[in-house]
């Protein structure tokens, strides 16, 4: 294409002379259609966002329609005869604590420090992937084992005529008292499962933009860094004073969170090998942030050089188109 007749041309003065950018008619209007790499990429965001939606679908359909098998109890147990209190964290509240607010911190933070679009969505993303996969795992045990809490004898209120001499172990059937089906959710534990999913990928997500293992021992890092980790053990010790969820119970959903909320940040931050090495500066790097042009530039030598600074470090960082 001759450069006099291309409408696509960026020229600057450069020695009093004009000079044209080598592929700046490959430029595009923004009233076009997206090309086939955007494209690509728009149907990958819709393709995850279709997945999210699968898994709080199937959350709320394990929850609400499946229902666990018969659990067998002992009458006797003194460990299922705590009093029936009301929530110290309500379901609400811990929704609201556990979600809104790291999803808030994260998007002021960003308008604030880094302005990337590409961060918010990827980290937004993130978030919301690391709790529905905690949440749809959650309800999946509610439906197949469930589990009593630590109230269920003073609510089941067993009825004497219905005991067997000789019998230890009994079904809800002999309780005069009602059994709710949310009483029989007792394993895992929803509320630390969703905190520490959202609370731990908040916390990641810090870790990365204040780069902690950096060399400048700035004790406020560490600080800020380990501030999100107690949001979600508070609610989760909420849970066993309360008398809501036994110990282990309370144990397995934080598991399940924190390794909800690893996976699903290190699928939109990926970085070769121990993603928070000292060496590996690129964590706060997206996914579909990193592009194939920054590694196309050509040193003094002639030879392709990668770019490298103290925000920018692509060395290690795995390439997605």
């Amino acid at each position: 294409m001759p450069l006099s007749n291309s409408t696509y041309i960026t020229r600057w003065r450069v020695n009093d002379t004009f000079s044209a950018h080598d592929n700046a008619w490959r430029s595009r209007s923004r009233l076009e259609f997206p090309t086939r790499t955007r494209r690509l990429r728009i149907a990958s965001k819709i393709h995850d966002w279709i997945w999210i939606i699968i898994c709080l679908i199937l959350t709320q359909v394990l929850y609400a329609y499946i229902h666990a098998p018969d659990l067998y109890f002992r009458i006797d147990d003194p460990t299922l005869r705590a009093p029936v209190l009301p929530d110290l964290v309500s379901s609400f509240v811990s929704t609201v604590v556990s979600v809104a607010i790291p999803l808030v911190g994260i998007v002021l933070m960003n308008f604030a420090f880094f302005t990337s679009w590409t961060d918010i969505y990827h980290s937004v993303t993130g978030l919301v992937q690391a709790l529905a996969t905690t949440m749809v795992i959650c309800s999946f045990f509610w439906a197949t084992i469930g589990g009593v809490r630590p109230y269920h004898l003073t609510k089941c209120n067993p009825d004497p005529a219905k005991l067997v001499v000789g019998q230890f172990y009994y079904t809800p059937d002999v309780c005069r008292g009602t059994i709710d089906k949310i009483d029989l959710h007792g394993f895992p534990s929803g509320h630390a499962g969703s905190a520490f999913a959202c609370w731990v990928f908040f916390s990641y997500w810090i870790f990365a933009k204040l780069k902690l293992w950096n060399g400048t021992a700035q004790f406020y890092k560490m600080i800020l860094t380990f501030l999100p980790l107690i949001v979600p053990a508070y609610i989760s010790l909420t849970r066993v004073i309360d008398f809501h969820h036994f110990p282990h119970q309370v144990i397995v959903g934080g598991l399940i969170g924190i390794f909800s909320a690893t996976f699903a940040y290190k699928l939109n931050y990926p970085m070769h090998g121990w993603f928070y090495g000292e060496n590996d500066g690129n964590g706060d790097i997206p996914a579909y942030g990193i592009h194939q042009t920054y590694l196309k530039q050509i040193g003094p030598d002639g030879r392709a050089v990668l770019p490298s600074n103290d925000n920018l470090e692509l060395q290690s960082v795995l390439v997605r188109r």
